[in-house]
């Protein structure tokens, strides 16, 4: 068992999970572009394209990490085309 090579305090501790590398996933424009269906979300009452293309070139820029934001425009995305855009 590995426990007999590792210290306590790495055995006896509790599960604990990891983050996903969304900064290096959506390092480049291309990449994010590919993922994102700005024809659709315009069609969306309340969603802004211009202030989505914004939160993008600021990503890419360096000068804010909107790689949280990016991913929660995608995942609403697919969600929104599995369940409502039928």
């Amino acid at each position: 068992m590995a426990s007999q090579y590792l210290p306590d305090y790495i055995i006896k501790r509790r599960k604990s999970g990891f983050g996903m590398p969304l900064r290096s996933i959506f390092s480049s424009e291309d990449k994010i572009n590919s993922l994102i269906d700005y024809e659709m979300l315009n069609e969306i009452k309340n969603f802004s394209v211009d202030n989505i293309k914004r939160i993008i070139k600021n990503h890419i820029d360096g000068s804010e990490d909107n790689s949280a934001l990016i991913y929660s425009i995608v995942s609403f995305q697919m969600w929104y085309k599995i369940f409502i855009n039928r």
